[in-house]
């Protein structure tokens, strides 16, 4: 079973290092226009970074559901983020964070559909925001 988690993962994470590579783009691109990045975001980016280092503890034969929980969380903040703000440069890290975030699901093992329901119904408990 370990061979194929790392069979599965191997995929997404290549495109989960080229959405990130797309993140960082948008990221540098907002902070040359001076347009500003709502903490939520910078919060989710580093939701996915903790998510990551999850998935390596799942890859090592743990429990998916920390890697889960860690990417949906991410999505949610970033969808927090959409409902505040109308601002390009964010609206595209937004974007990007959602991105990954399927990625890593998808790492875990979700199907694309699930992984894709996941983050567009991502939400913040009410004690989070």
């Amino acid at each position: 079973e370990g061979i194929d988690r790392f069979a599965v993962a191997a995929g997404e994470l290549g495109r989960a290092i080229e959405n990130v590579r797309a993140l960082a783009r948008g990221a540098v691109r907002a902070t040359n226009l001076d347009d500003a990045i709502p903490d939520d975001a910078v919060e989710a980016v580093q939701e996915l970074a903790r998510t990551a280092e999850a998935l390596m503890d799942y890859l090592d034969g743990g429990d998916p559901a920390e890697a889960r929980e860690g990417a949906v969380r991410a999505a949610a903040l970033a969808n927090a983020v959409l409902e505040a703000t109308g601002n390009l440069s964010a609206v595209h890290i937004v974007g990007q964070i959602r991105l990954v975030a399927v990625d890593l699901l998808r790492a875990t093992g979700l199907e694309r559909g699930a992984a894709q329901d996941a983050v567009r119904t991502a939400a913040l408990e009410p004690d989070e925001g």
